[in-house]
């Protein structure tokens, strides 16, 4: 019969499992004796015994003031081991040297991997000096790295900023280098230092763009090759005439939306930026040393994209009090959704500022929306500065009539979902207060948040919230402002004031909403958002450029980890990461459909529309 897959019980029924093995105990007993015997295990065991018991009697000896003992002699032990080997040599033993062969290979096979054991320990040796070299070349490789400019600004902000933050009590918080690099160097028309090359590594790298391995490190890019990092560098300070243009550019209080902001005005370009916190996005770009020559072209509306009807009256704020419009930036976005406890630092700002004289001043100066004539006044100004957030709701119609919204900064603190209930012991956790990232934002320290989330995690409330945000209100900022758009492009052609005339939208999109990219199953709002946004730029680009408005959609590079802050920290301390590119970067890849196709004769003509762009270069959807 067939034997058994698996061995029978050997006590319950010895002779089943003698047939399932094919041998028996006394068969077993033999062939181990035999083995002993050709491998001399038994007389040097015999000899130790001996040798030990010869031993004791000599020691017994000593103890009863006799000689010495005499050094034990090996002999036995010598013999015993070539006898052995003769008995395993002898050529009436070869069907025994056979049959062990295959145990000899198993066994060989196990204990030194198929080597002999003085060649596997030269390639442990070998392995482990192979290690060595390759971790101290990781190490001067990335302290190579790690001076090139992007890198060794964020790292040196991050120790200033972490110094900062311990010496107001917020010890050990889980920061990671990031922000914008190198912001001085561009003045008000734009520029850089002269490109160059920086060290050269020991290991070589896969470039962020084109994968391509590389050895050599530019001077400001860690992760790019010398070709793309030329590339990039150009088009870090890329820029063009844009004076006596109109642009909306939407969520530029920080981050990309404030880079954009920023190359626009010093473009020369009339800026209208929306944001849900006003005198914050004042502050910072009244911080910057150009600011007085491009402050009067700026103006400041606050607006909550989740509020579409909002949006809807935005549009007609800006059809009623604005001539024409050339740019459209639509790069508010959300991601990662916070609770109301992650903003209420910058509300007693907006809460006391109210209108304050330097923002409507600013707006005073700038005449392409004028304000209220009742807020220009230095008297109502001081009322105005009074007014609490709470308060603001009663004065909507003030705010529509001075070009700004509803209180947007109110609207950050409604509590939407369960998580968002104050509790004051979770907030100081979560939010610890005075704490902020190189950004200027609060720390956020929650475990989890929406970048983790799967289908079924994510709350109705965030998932409309993030539609609304991404694509339902690009989408109606696009429809109601087209006139505007329009009336560029019939201008300059009518005027002839241009002769390349045309006007631009720019759908800031990302990776996530490619379908020809690998998912994960986490953040599907966002992926659908941004899924919808392209849809819309791959629906209408062809039937607004009948026109000569020009709408594309731009991916921004990789410039932040969005897993929570804890999770981030570890990665960069363990791995050393950073974002291959900055906010800087990310503003120059949204503006580049607009700054290649402006200009006598622009860089590119005609101008693309109803493409996806990443890195420059067109993308699939």
């Amino acid at each position: 019969p067939p034997m058994a897959s698996t061995a029978p019980d050997a006590d319950a029924d010895p002779r089943a499992f003698d047939a399932w093995r094919g041998f028996t105990d006394d068969e077993l007993a033999i062939a181990l004796k035999v083995l002993r015997a050709c491998a001399g295990d038994g007389a040097v065991a015999a000899s130790h015994e001996t040798r030990k018991d010869g031993d004791d009697d000599a020691q017994k000896v000593h103890r009863c003031g006799g000689a010495s003992p005499p050094p034990s002699p090996d002999a036995a032990s010598t013999d015993a081991a070539a006898r052995a080997n003769d008995v395993y040599g002898h050529s009436r033993h070869k069907p025994l040297r056979v049959a062990v062969l295959p145990i000899v290979a198993r066994v060989h096979g196990a204990m030194y991997a198929g080597r002999a054991p003085e060649a596997l320990k030269q390639r442990r040796d070998t392995k482990r000096d192979r290690n060595r070299r390759n971790m101290a070349e990781k190490a001067a490789d990335r302290a190579a790295l790690d001076l090139t400019r992007l890198r060794k600004e964020r790292l040196e902000r991050l120790a200033a900023l972490e110094g900062a933050n311990n010496a107001g009590g917020a010890k050990a918080l889980p920061l990671i280098p990031d922000g914008v690099a190198g912001a001085d160097d561009f003045d008000a028309v734009g520029g850089a230092e002269d490109d160059a090359n920086g060290a050269e590594l020991n290991q070589l790298r896969a470039c962020y763009v084109c994968k391509v391995r590389y050895r050599i490190a530019h001077h400001f890019y860690a992760s790019l090759c010398p070709e793309c990092a030329a590339l990039n560098w150009k088009k870090r300070s890329q820029t063009a005439d844009m004076r006596g243009a109109y642009a909306l550019v939407t969520g530029a209080r920080v981050k990309i939306g404030y880079r954009i902001a920023l190359k626009l005005l010093r473009a020369g370009a009339y800026v209208i930026a929306t944001t849900r916190f006003p005198i914050d996005s004042l502050r910072r770009f009244e911080r910057e040393p150009d600011a007085s020559t491009w402050m009067s072209r700026l103006q400041i509306l606050a607006m909550d994209l989740r509020d579409l009807p909002g949006v809807e009256r935005l549009c007609a704020h800006l059809l009623e009090t604005l001539p024409r419009l050339d740019v459209v930036i639509n790069n508010a976005c959300q991601t990662v959704r916070r609770p109301p406890a992650y903003y209420k630092h910058l509300l007693q700002a907006e809460a006391e500022a109210g209108f304050t004289p330097s923002l409507v001043g600013a707006n005073a100066r700038c005449e392409f929306l004028p304000t209220s004539s009742a807020l220009a006044d230095e008297t109502s100004l001081t009322s105005a500065a009074s007014l609490r957030v709470a308060d603001d709701w009663k004065r909507a119609d003030d705010f529509k009539r001075a070009g700004w919204m509803a209180p947007s900064a109110a609207l950050s603190q409604l509590e939407l979902l369960e998580s968002d209930k104050s509790d004051p012991a979770s907030e100081a956790k979560h939010f610890p207060p005075g704490a902020v990232d190189v950004n200027g934002q609060q720390v956020d320290l929650r475990r989890r948040n929406s970048w983790m989330l799967k289908l079924g995690e994510v709350e109705t409330p965030e998932l409309l919230e993030v539609l609304a945000v991404n694509a339902a209100a690009p989408f109606v900022l696009n429809g109601k402002l087209r006139p505007l758009l329009a009336a560029t492009v019939a201008r300059d052609r009518e005027q002839k004031a241009k002769k390349y005339p045309a006007a631009f939208v720019v759908n800031v999109s990302a990776m996530e909403g490619k379908f020809y990219r690998y998912k994960t199953p986490r953040h599907p709002h966002t992926n659908m958002a941004k899924a919808a946004l392209n849809m819309m730029t791959a629906t209408c680009a062809e039937d607004y450029a009948e026109q000569g408005i020009y709408m594309t959609a731009v991916d921004t590079g990789w410039i932040n980890l969005e897993q929570p802050l804890e999770t981030a920290a570890r990665i960069t301390e363990v791995h050393g990461f950073q974002t291959p590119i900055d906010e800087e970067d990310a503003a120059a890849r949204v503006l580049a459909p607009v700054f290649d196709s402006v200009g006598d004769p622009p860089a590119t003509w005609p101008c693309p529309y109803g493409k996806f762009y990443k890195d420059y270069r067109e993308s699939e959807w």
